[in-house]
């Protein structure tokens, strides 16, 4: 029973590396017409509209802190990761920011010793190790270079240390029904990003909303990749803990490459392909006992 419910943990994980894999696709489109600040709220707007259709019940949590926990998810899983990640690539190259962003691992294992106690075991460094050498493989994709400015490299290892932050946070939530808590992140992430969009403004008009290459891909990245991705990890790390779940965003840049040649035809290297099967192998090794 216990392998079957691990079974269903990863394979989840699986569904959440290609839906978040393919939200890139989305929203390079998207972002033809739409600002950063414009798609973050957007996206999570129709993300938790969606989540009360799913399931209109409200929640009542147990103590302030559980609240506080709450706002903490909303802050550094939803504005702050979205946000700085999509700042960092107005400064960076794209290669750049998936590489840092795929140090989240580390950062979960850091912060879950420091806030639970956590202890990764030998096989899960290994691993790590592993994965990182194939992932720097896959996002390099045959260039050697390590490109890029300071601020955007910054702005996206800043995005890599709130999403281990959300990974250990959201953990703490778990005995509660997936779907509801990941709508009141959503509300707390729209209420933390309120400052941003209001410091940005919003500069779209209706026309532009009304094009189908913007309201289809706005629609996937709130409907599917965030209220349904959100769903999907959140209930993985109830199942498989976060130091685990958080391995699988390794794989994330390798299924956005994937997308990016189907739908933008891109070019994969002999060396992205290898990386990517030293980067699964890694996380094979990483998941044993």
């Amino acid at each position: 029973m216990v392998r079957q419910s691990k079974l269903i943990g990863h394979l989840q994980c699986i569904a959440c590396v290609i839906v978040w894999g393919s939200a890139t696709v989305s929203s390079r489109i998207a972002l033809n017409v739409l600002s950063p600040e414009e798609l973050l709220l957007f996206r999570f707007l129709i993300g938790y509209i969606t989540l009360w259709i799913i399931l209109p019940k409200r929640l009542k949590l147990n103590s302030l802190k559980e609240e506080l926990l709450c706002v903490l998810c909303g802050l550094c899983g939803v504005t702050l990761y979205f946000y700085f990640q999509n700042i960092a690539l107005l400064y960076t190259a794209a290669s750049n920011v998936s590489i840092i962003n795929a140090l989240s691992p580390m950062f979960t294992v850091i912060l879950g010793f420091i806030i639970t106690k956590m202890k990764p075991g030998k096989y899960f460094l290994i691993g790590f190790f592993i994965s990182m050498l194939g992932i720097t493989l896959v996002i390099f994709n045959g260039k050697i270079t390590f490109e890029g400015s300071l601020k955007g490299n910054g702005l996206a290892l800043l995005a890599s240390i709130v999403w281990g932050s959300y990974s250990v946070f959201v953990k703490q939530l778990e005995k509660y029904s997936i779907i509801i808590i990941t709508r009141k992140i959503f509300f707390y992430g729209l209420l933390t990003m309120i400052p941003i969009v209001l410091y940005a403004g919003v500069d779209v008009s209706v026309q532009e909303l009304l094009i189908p290459e913007v309201y289809l891909n706005v629609f996937y990245m709130g409907c599917i990749a965030s209220a349904t991705g959100f769903i999907i990890w959140n209930r993985s790390v109830k199942i498989l803990g976060s130091v685990k779940t958080s391995l699988y965003s390794y794989v994330i840049p390798i299924a956005t490459v994937v997308f990016c040649i189907i739908f933008l035809h891109e070019m994969l290297t002999l060396q992205g392909a290898i990386g990517g099967i030293i980067a699964l192998a890694g996380l094979l090794i990483s998941q044993k006992e």
